[in-house]
């Protein structure tokens, strides 16, 4: 009887930790779920063999586990997301704003600014007319460095950066499985 009464309330407590789990997985708040889907899975492991409860630990321990691991992959993702916000923000700005951004947890777009655009061929003209032949390699040295930049925080978050040109064209989606920039595909 008292395996019974322990049984039940093992049982009773994975199934509030479990729906508090999943309320707060609507909130967006992950770490919180992961921490009570751990709770809920450790209430699951307490139900005693030899009850009226124990048929029903294997489907909740899966359940459960299946759960957590996906909160925990959900709140890894959020957690970098939330980096790369800051080192975007930090990457696109300057003197002149250099890009803008949106991200999610599929992928990030950043689009290049005209202000950017025109001051890159700006200084190239500029140093053209001035006689410096190295001012289309410095152009390109601070370009290729913003490239590096965004592939280094698509590595970081392993989320897909879709990069795009001023004019709003795609100029290339960073993969971070693939370590590179994918060409935009031509129109079909």
């Amino acid at each position: 009887r008292l395996q019974e009464e322990i049984s039940a309330k093992a049982y009773n407590q994975a199934l509030t930790m479990a729906e508090a789990a999943r309320q707060l997985e609507q909130q967006n708040q992950w770490s919180q779920a992961v921490s009570q889907w751990r709770s809920a899975l450790a209430n699951a492991q307490q139900i005693p063999t030899g009850t009226s409860y124990h048929g029903q630990l294997q489907p909740l321990v899966n359940s459960y586990s299946t759960s957590l691991s996906e909160a925990q992959e959900t709140l890894r993702s959020a957690v970098a997301i939330g980096n790369a916000q800051a080192q975007l923000e930090q990457t696109c700005s300057s003197s002149i704003r250099i890009c803008t951004f949106t991200l999610s947890d599929k992928e990030i777009q950043v689009r290049i600014t005209p202000d950017y655009d025109q001051a890159i061929e700006q200084a190239i003209a500029n140093g053209q007319a001035a006689g410096n032949p190295n001012a289309q390699a410095e152009a390109a040295a601070h370009s290729n460095a913003l490239l590096r930049a965004l592939a280094d925080i698509s590595e970081s978050t392993q989320v897909p950066i879709e990069l795009y040109n001023a004019d709003g064209s795609l100029f290339g989606t960073y993969v971070p499985e693939l370590s590179g920039y994918v060409p935009r595909q031509a129109s079909s």
